[in-house]
Protein backbone atom coordinates (compact mmCIF):
# COMPACT_ATOMS: atom_id res chain seq x y z
CA UNK A 1 0.00 0.00 0.00
CA UNK A 2 1.21 3.56 -1.03
CA UNK A 3 1.26 6.37 1.62
CA UNK A 4 -1.30 8.63 1.31
CA UNK A 5 -0.73 11.49 -1.26
CA UNK A 6 0.95 14.33 0.07
CA UNK A 7 2.93 12.38 2.74
CA UNK A 8 6.78 14.05 2.74
CA UNK A 9 7.91 11.62 5.66
CA UNK A 10 10.27 9.48 3.13
CA UNK A 11 11.02 12.85 2.03
CA UNK A 12 13.24 13.60 5.53
CA UNK A 13 16.81 13.72 5.96
CA UNK A 14 18.92 10.49 6.14
CA UNK A 15 22.55 11.82 6.48
CA UNK A 16 23.93 8.59 7.69
CA UNK A 17 22.29 6.94 4.58
CA UNK A 18 23.15 9.25 2.40
CA UNK A 19 26.48 9.12 2.82
CA UNK A 20 26.95 5.17 3.01
CA UNK A 21 25.58 5.65 -0.16
CA UNK A 22 28.32 7.88 -1.24
CA UNK A 23 30.88 5.70 -0.23
CA UNK A 24 29.83 2.48 -1.61
CA UNK A 25 29.24 4.30 -4.89
CA UNK A 26 32.78 5.09 -4.96
CA UNK A 27 35.06 2.89 -2.65
CA UNK A 28 37.92 1.50 -4.26
CA UNK A 29 39.98 -1.07 -2.78
CA UNK A 30 43.92 -1.52 -4.18
CA UNK A 31 46.12 -3.79 -3.09
CA UNK A 32 50.15 -3.18 -2.69
CA UNK A 33 50.99 -3.40 -5.90
CA UNK A 34 48.15 -1.04 -7.33
CA UNK A 35 45.87 -3.70 -8.49
CA UNK A 36 41.85 -2.56 -7.83
CA UNK A 37 40.22 -5.46 -5.73
CA UNK A 38 37.32 -3.94 -5.33
CA UNK A 39 35.81 -1.23 -8.12
CA UNK A 40 34.33 1.61 -7.16
CA UNK A 41 30.16 0.99 -7.00
CA UNK A 42 31.05 -3.06 -5.99
CA UNK A 43 31.46 -2.49 -2.16
CA UNK A 44 27.72 -3.56 -1.75
CA UNK A 45 27.93 -6.40 -4.03
CA UNK A 46 30.60 -7.95 -2.13
CA UNK A 47 29.10 -7.14 1.07
CA UNK A 48 26.02 -8.49 0.28
CA UNK A 49 27.35 -11.76 -1.22
CA UNK A 50 30.03 -12.45 2.18
CA UNK A 51 26.57 -11.84 3.69
CA UNK A 52 24.77 -14.78 1.67
CA UNK A 53 27.65 -17.48 2.18
CA UNK A 54 27.59 -16.78 5.65
CA UNK A 55 24.20 -17.45 6.19
CA UNK A 56 24.87 -20.23 3.63
CA UNK A 57 27.33 -22.06 5.79
CA UNK A 58 25.38 -21.91 9.27
CA UNK A 59 26.23 -18.03 10.24
CA UNK A 60 22.58 -17.53 12.41
CA UNK A 61 23.07 -13.60 12.24
CA UNK A 62 23.69 -13.89 8.52
CA UNK A 63 20.70 -15.85 7.94
CA UNK A 64 18.31 -13.36 10.09
CA UNK A 65 19.70 -10.30 8.36
CA UNK A 66 18.62 -11.48 5.14
CA UNK A 67 15.55 -12.43 6.28
CA UNK A 68 14.93 -8.48 8.35
CA UNK A 69 15.39 -7.84 4.79
CA UNK A 70 14.01 -9.61 2.31
CA UNK A 71 10.69 -10.23 4.63
CA UNK A 72 10.69 -7.27 6.84
CA UNK A 73 11.40 -7.36 10.69
CA UNK A 74 8.09 -9.15 12.64
CA UNK A 75 6.03 -7.26 13.94
CA UNK A 76 5.84 -7.48 18.32
CA UNK A 77 3.20 -7.91 19.78
CA UNK A 78 2.26 -6.32 22.49
CA UNK A 79 -0.94 -7.03 24.66
CA UNK A 80 -2.75 -3.80 25.71
CA UNK A 81 -5.96 -5.59 26.48
CA UNK A 82 -5.27 -6.54 30.73
CA UNK A 83 -8.30 -8.00 31.22
CA UNK A 84 -9.06 -9.33 34.23
CA UNK A 85 -12.08 -11.27 35.66
CA UNK A 86 -13.63 -9.28 38.22
CA UNK A 87 -15.33 -11.91 39.89
CA UNK A 88 -12.18 -13.96 40.46
CA UNK A 89 -11.26 -10.82 43.11
CA UNK A 90 -11.88 -10.07 46.21
CA UNK A 91 -13.65 -6.87 47.51
CA UNK A 92 -10.64 -5.78 49.10
CA UNK A 93 -8.42 -6.11 45.49
CA UNK A 94 -11.19 -4.27 43.57
CA UNK A 95 -10.95 -1.21 45.86
CA UNK A 96 -7.28 -1.45 45.77
CA UNK A 97 -7.36 -1.31 41.81
CA UNK A 98 -9.77 1.53 41.70
CA UNK A 99 -7.57 3.34 44.32
CA UNK A 100 -4.62 3.31 42.11
CA UNK A 101 -6.53 4.23 38.94
CA UNK A 102 -8.62 7.33 40.61
CA UNK A 103 -4.48 8.12 42.21
CA UNK A 104 -6.01 7.51 45.88
CA UNK A 105 -7.26 6.07 48.38
CA UNK A 106 -11.00 4.36 48.60
CA UNK A 107 -13.31 3.31 51.06
CA UNK A 108 -16.34 0.96 50.69
CA UNK A 109 -19.05 2.23 53.01
CA UNK A 110 -19.89 0.64 56.45
CA UNK A 111 -21.82 -2.77 56.68
CA UNK A 112 -24.56 -1.82 58.69
CA UNK A 113 -28.49 -2.13 58.23
CA UNK A 114 -28.70 1.57 57.03
CA UNK A 115 -26.47 0.45 54.10
CA UNK A 116 -28.54 -2.84 53.24
CA UNK A 117 -30.46 -3.02 50.57
CA UNK A 118 -29.08 0.21 49.38
CA UNK A 119 -26.12 0.55 46.82
CA UNK A 120 -23.25 1.50 48.49
CA UNK A 121 -21.15 4.83 47.31
CA UNK A 122 -17.48 4.64 46.94
CA UNK A 123 -15.51 7.73 47.91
Amino acid sequence: MAAPKGNKFASHEKPWTNALQRVLAQLEIKDEDGQVQVAAGEALRQIAEITVMRALSGDKDARKEIADRMDGKPTEFVNVNHYQDATALSEDEILEQLASIRGGAIRSAPEDKKSKGKSSKLH
